[in-house]
């Protein structure tokens, strides 16, 4: 059952102007699931000055009723002071009006039982979010978004200090944040509040512009359509070719997808809603496993780093550690360059940027030709270069056979499951040889319309550092 707002009257704490806020005390998920997302994008109960634009929230009790996943959560804020005898009776009132609201049928024992209590709202959003079965990371992550979203939309006005709070949080700005803007743009029209609507879609625009975003980085602001595409795409692959989808898709699986998939499977029954489950369990446990890899191999490759740079002869630390570097590694190298470059430090750049060329050229001297070859065409950034060093090369090696070996260098990658740039990279020669060879590309190549990847289609590849192929090394 849906429960209505109340009505209070406020004054603005900035400015003092009268102002008369919506709240919300009972929050149905499965009713209004609306305001479930507009509980967790922090929304909830906020209110906005009409006449100064200053934003806050108020403190109000909550209960939090999920009847699929048979969840009753409670939130009174510490700052009400209330008696104890006045809390007992406000919280009677909201648990006896949610099991008056629910038909005697479906009335169960977790609503005779006491609710879980939450200690901040925060604290009650993560209760919920686990339930949902997103990782205790992928919250705390999704929190420092909400908070950091909440601080820019104070500044929506005031374009010198909103651009400099961007400038200060620019790692932070990307895809998923604007994913989450739109969702709280979503959430404000859905309840009809049109000055929420209009700030938050100013805020959106101001931050594409002042983060100076690529439109790869830019959601289509229809990520319904997108996610559902994927869900029905990775639902219906073979299990042994669904590590492989969740590779390519891993940008995808994001905080944003698994609380749409938990949508969908809050409004699933019977064998639909057995499926969903099913998948949602696989998937987290894949990107858990896939995220953990990564951290892994990250915390190596800054470790190796740090080995060769506290070194007394650099030299002679890589050469010693020439066979355990990884792809891993190289990125890692090239973020601290990246990193060195945007505080202006050109002493720390030159060393860095001669540890990667070192590196690279004592790579590929270990390789074979080809593998040389494909290396060189992979650095070769010049479309009319790498053409005119691909028709000399086909002059050498037999095109069928060079074909063949970039096909299974590229499956080879994309079977473990990393290194997506690197795959599409690949694939991007792999057409190029192809037409020089037949005179027409892969028609399957490529990333379809919607963004979805499956486990023969890859992303194209993006502005990121020179790629280099490491047979033999775990990525």
């Amino acid at each position: 059952m849906a429960f209505a707002p109340t009505r209070a009257q406020i004054q603005c704490p900035s400015c003092g102007t009268p102002i008369t806020a919506q709240v919300y005390n009972i929050v149905d998920a499965a009713a209004q699931p609306d305001l479930k997302e507009t509980l967790l994008a922090g929304a909830l109960n906020a209110f906005q000055c009409p006449a100064c634009g200053a934003v806050g929230a108020l403190q109000a009790p909550l209960l939090y009723h999920d009847p699929n996943k048979e969840l009753l959560l409670l939130y009174i804020p510490m700052g009400l002071n209330l008696p104890a005898q006045q809390e007992e009776r406000l919280v009677a009132e909201m648990t006896n009006a949610v099991l008056n609201a629910t038909p005697p049928q479906q009335r169960k024992g977790y609503l005779l039982k006491p609710p879980t209590r939450a200690i901040s709202l925060q604290g009650l959003a993560e209760q919920i979010l686990e339930a949902d079965g997103i990782s205790r990371e992928a919250i705390r992550q999704q929190t420092e978004l909400i908070k950091l979203i909440g601080t820019l939309a104070e500044y929506v006005g005031s374009d010198e200090k909103l651009k400099a709070l961007v400038e200060e949080n620019k790692d932070k700005i990307g895809y998923e944040l604007l994913l989450l803007v739109s969702a709280t743009i979503e959430a404000a029209a859905q309840q009809h509040d049109e000055e929420s609507v209009e700030r938050y879609t100013t805020l959106r625009e101001k931050l594409i512009q002042f983060a100076g975003l690529s439109q790869d980085q830019i959601p289509d602001f229809d990520g319904e359509a997108t996610f559902d595409e994927l869900i029905d795409t990775l639902r219906h692959l073979p299990p042994e070719r669904l590590h492989s989808a969740v590779a390519a898709n891993r940008p995808l699986l994001d905080y944003s997808f698994f609380l749409h998939l938990s949508s969908k499977l809050d409004e699933a029954t019977g064998e639909e809603r057995a499926a969903l489950e099913s998948l949602r369990s696989r998937l987290v446990a894949l990107t858990d496993e896939m995220d953990q890899q990564a951290k892994e191999a990250m915390e190596r490759a800054s470790a190796q780093l740090s080995g060769i740079l506290q070194a007394d002869d650099m030299d002679a630390a890589i050469e010693e550690r020439i066979d355990e570097l990884d792809e891993a590694f190289l990125v890692v190298l090239s973020a601290n360059i990246q990193a060195a470059q945007e505080q202006k430090r050109e002493d720390v750049v030159e060393v860095l940027t001669r540890i990667y060329h070192d590196i690279i050229t004592r790579l590929q001297a270990r390789l074979r030709p080809e593998l040389q070859l494909i290396n060189q065409l992979l650095q070769t950034t010049d479309l009319a270069e790498r053409r005119a060093l691909l028709q000399e090369a086909l002059q050498t090696y037999n095109p069928a056979g060079f074909l063949e070996l970039l096909q299974s260098i590229a499956d080879d990658v994309e079977a473990q499951g990393a290194g997506e740039n690197l795959v599409a990279a690949l694939r991007q020669i792999e057409d190029e040889v192809q037409v020089a060879v037949e005179g027409t590309s892969s028609p399957a190549r490529g990333r379809q319309s919607s963004g979805i990847l499956t486990p023969d289609q890859t992303a194209q590849p993006t502005g990121e550092p020179p790629k280099i192929y490491i047979p033999g090394r775990d990525r």
